[in-house]
């Protein structure tokens, strides 16, 4: 009985729900800029030497390509402030996506975040749909159909539902 006691209590500590607001008033955190750019031309490529041995150094020359500041050209030093790897340089025609911060040190302070990569995941994505449907046949299909509904829930249903204050 005690055990049993031990554990009803343990339980209602654990999950008991807490009043927890997701909602922030602080701007900062969201405050940085995010943009898809692609390389124009490569002005410098040398390494630097640091802490962590010999980094890749780039002045890379980019075109901002959607947003308020579209065909915007910019000179990023592109492993000056943020070290990279040699994985991490980019090429002449590379996409990349941009971050320009809410606090930055200079006021017109960029830096590339990562490759992008969209374009490759789509590809992957209807890959994996076309080895569902071929392997499962049938089941396949409603397996992906069945996914596409969740996921459908999911957004337009639950989150929306979520961010109004319902519980999910």
């Amino acid at each position: 009985m005690a055990f049993s006691k031990l554990v009803l209590s343990l339980g209602i500590f654990l999950f008991l729900p807490l009043a927890v607001s997701a909602q922030t008033t602080d701007k900062t955190i969201f405050g940085d800029q995010y943009y898809r750019a692609h390389v124009t031309a490569i002005l410098e490529e040398s390494t630097i030497d640091s802490l962590d041995g010999v980094l890749p150094f780039q002045k890379v020359e980019l075109v901002i390509d959607d947003g308020d500041e579209e065909g915007k050209k910019i000179i990023i030093d592109h492993g000056n402030l943020f070290s990279i790897t040699t994985e991490q340089k980019v090429s002449v025609g590379d996409r990349v996506i941009l971050t320009k911060p809410a606090e930055s040190p200079k006021e017109d302070f960029y830096y590339i975040t990562d490759k992008y990569r969209t374009r490759r995941l789509v590809y992957l994505i209807g890959f994996f749909f076309l080895l569902a449907i071929f392997f499962g046949r049938l089941k396949g299909l409603t397996g992906l159909l069945g996914l596409a509904l969740s996921v459908v829930i999911i957004f337009y249903g639950m989150t929306p539902a979520i961010l109004k204050g319902y519980d999910p």
